[in-house]
């Protein structure tokens, strides 16, 4: 898949940019980074541009959708908790972590942003253990691998 975001980036002409702000997030074609260290620079780096995968190879966020879709059903969306926006819903599930069930609705996932993070950055300011759920980590290893 590293051909198909090569080839994207040439098809559009646009570079990934990055910039810094209070709070990471990821807006076509940038990522915007936040944290007080180089390592946390860096676990934020590898979060947002698990989203920028999403829009750079279809098949992921297509294989996010089935499996969030499988993993939550029938079960009930509910609020992340304080320091959250009121919108801001998960599917807690059996995940590590309840951002890992944040869905918008279905135009991104946290599934492959996380699991990137959780397994790229062995965990350390991830907060969590993405070995917990090997269900999930066998499914980040497959992201990984080059769908």
């Amino acid at each position: 898949w590293w051909d198909t975001i090569a080839a994207r980036s040439r098809m559009e002409n646009k570079a990934i940019g990055t910039n810094i702000t209070d709070r990471g997030y990821y807006s076509a074609p940038d990522i915007f980074l936040s944290g007080s260290s180089d390592a946390y620079l860096d676990s934020v780096a590898i979060h947002e541009f698990g989203h920028y995968l999403e829009d750079a190879v279809p098949a992921i966020k297509r294989l996010e959708s089935q499996f969030y879709k499988r993993r939550t059903s029938g079960q009930t969306a509910e609020h992340m908790g304080k320091g959250y926006e009121a919108d801001e819903m998960t599917i807690r599930d059996g995940f590590s972590h309840a951002y890992m069930g944040k869905d918008y609705n279905g135009r991104y996932y946290e599934l492959g942003s996380m699991g990137f993070q959780g397994v790229l950055e062995r965990g350390s300011y991830a907060g969590f253990d993405v070995g917990k759920d090997i269900e999930y980590l066998d499914f980040i290893i497959g992201l990984l691998a080059g769908v």
